[in-house]
């Protein structure tokens, strides 16, 4: 235990130290793997279907703010979705625009928790976000989630049926076309069920972590894996929701692990030594319970081997010391 305590210190130290870079090489691999899954679903246009514009947008990614990433992903699934459909794309760019519109309204930040839950719904595993979103922030991270969600089903609803839209082009009429994104999200019962799952779970893993109880973030780790797994299955055999069962666990699986990984390196506190004390003002008394923060540093230890030979010389300069004296 003492050795994964030295490789947190570590670890932290090393990203408190080199935060600005180690932040821009994750904006940039973070924007690189989303734009590519977005382009290998949906790579229709030639335009933004090119590595080395990937490859720039990701490093004009690295250096903004972390909006950017959801802003150009954006940008190159509407460019996709204008060589299926132009009335498509304008739909969907409203859509866009009112999710954008939302999200700067309520400010909920963790623009990176939606890259990872649109990378997670690429692998048909959103639900790996859940637990930890609820141990970041709470519900606000409910709607970077939620748009998260909406983008990857727009881009699997229009792949899905990509050959009979292009197919029918000339006689779906124009009214349609624009409602046809909307169609999409009404009937994607499997999204719904997953956001209500999903936020269900970060609410049970908020209330939790935030009680004054011992070793609060492992119940909710622990509690918010099981209720995302049940919930699915709820709605799984209630509901009529297909879910791919092997998926699903391994998605709660590895959603805890997440979880637990990042309650080491930020809420590592020893609960056998809480102290409990009270004071007061003019207005107040006030009783406090402190839980202190485990903390170990690496120290310079010399370790000595002890031998026959070692003990001898020892013994030899003991008795030396001892004529020597008065």
């Amino acid at each position: 235990m003492v050795g994964l305590l030295l490789f947190r210190e570590k670890v932290r130290n090393l990203f408190f130290k080199y935060d600005f870079y180690i932040i821009a090489i994750g904006k940039f691999f973070l924007s690189l793997i989303v734009l590519l899954l977005i382009n290998a679903q949906i790579g229709y246009s030639q335009t933004v279907n090119n590595p080395f514009l990937i490859i720039g947008l990701s490093l004009i990614c690295a250096f903004l703010s972390p909006i950017a990433i959801a802003f150009f992903s954006s940008i190159v699934v509407l460019a996709n979705f204008v060589a299926v459909s132009v009335e498509i794309a304008v739909m969907v760019g409203i859509l866009f625009f009112i999710m954008f519109l939302f999200y700067f309204i309520f400010k909920p930040g963790n623009t990176y928790l939606a890259a990872l839950s649109i990378i997670f719904c690429f692998l048909q595993m959103p639900g790996c976000i859940a637990v930890v979103a609820g141990l970041i922030a709470g519900p606000i991270t409910i709607i970077p989630i939620i748009f998260a969600m909406i983008f990857y089903t727009l881009i699997n609803g229009v792949s899905t049926n990509f050959s009979i839209l292009s197919s029918q082009i000339g006689t779906i009429g124009i009214l349609q076309k624009f409602i046809y994104p909307l169609d999409i999200l009404l009937k994607a019962d499997k999204m719904w069920g997953m956001i209500l799952a999903i936020v269900l779970t970060i609410c049970i893993v908020y209330w939790i972590r935030q009680m004054s109880i011992p070793y609060s973030w492992d119940i909710a780790v622990a509690a918010g894996t099981v209720s995302y797994t049940l919930i699915l299955l709820i709605f799984t055999f209630v509901g009529n929701i297909k879910m791919n069962l092997v998926l699903l666990f391994i998605s709660a699986i590895v959603g805890g692990v997440i979880a637990a990984v990042y309650q080491f390196f930020v809420f590592a506190v020893d609960y056998s030594r809480t102290e409990y004390t009270q004071f007061e003002d003019d207005d107040y008394y006030y009783y406090v319970k402190a839980v202190p923060k485990i903390k170990v540093t690496d120290t310079d230890v010399k370790v000595t081997n002890i031998t026959a030979k070692t003990t001898e010389e020892e013994k030899g300069n003991l008795d030396e010391s001892g004529l020597n004296e008065p």
